[in-house]
């Protein structure tokens, strides 16, 4: 019966048989039943029945498996956490030294993209500092 709930892989029918195998008190078909439905039957429900029993000595090969995957699990996650860490770590150190690549034509929409001039064509000519003509009436004179 044990292994026609093993393959069934219905925690709920495992919990119920090891609740039926309780009742009979059998001790050596507790531990069978916790092998034998390893992946079925949760930790907290095997330790609650065999701590009302008194079959601490019995659950406690089932504990230290379930321990040992827990902690290969944490390992496996911790690892690849640390990997994912190193790979962004990685493109954000090489993005910081990649060189800046800016197209400054938004900036200076006038200076087309074949334009060389540099800075000497932002800047006006000599003489031409003053300011622009306003509506024809010329740049102010001094009368004195």
């Amino acid at each position: 019966m044990m292994e026609t709930v093993a393959e069934s892989h219905d925690p709920v029918l495992a919990e119920d048989l090891m609740r039926h195998i309780m009742h009979m008190e059998d001790k050596e078909l507790f531990a069978s039943m916790l092998y034998t439905c390893y992946d079925l039957i949760k930790p907290d429900v095997a330790l609650e029945m065999a701590w009302r029993c008194d079959l601490q000595e019995f659950v406690m090969p089932y504990f230290i498996q379930f321990v040992k995957d827990l902690s290969t699990r944490v390992e496996t996650v911790q690892k690849s956490t640390d990997d994912i860490k190193k790979k962004e770590e990685s493109k954000a150190e090489e993005q910081m030294n990649r060189p800046l690549d800016l197209d400054v034509g938004f900036m200076f929409p006038n200076m087309g993209p074949t334009a060389n001039a540099g800075p000497a064509a932002i800047m006006p000519a000599p003489g031409q500092m003053g300011m622009p003509n306003m509506g024809g009436m010329g740049a102010p004179q001094n009368n004195f």
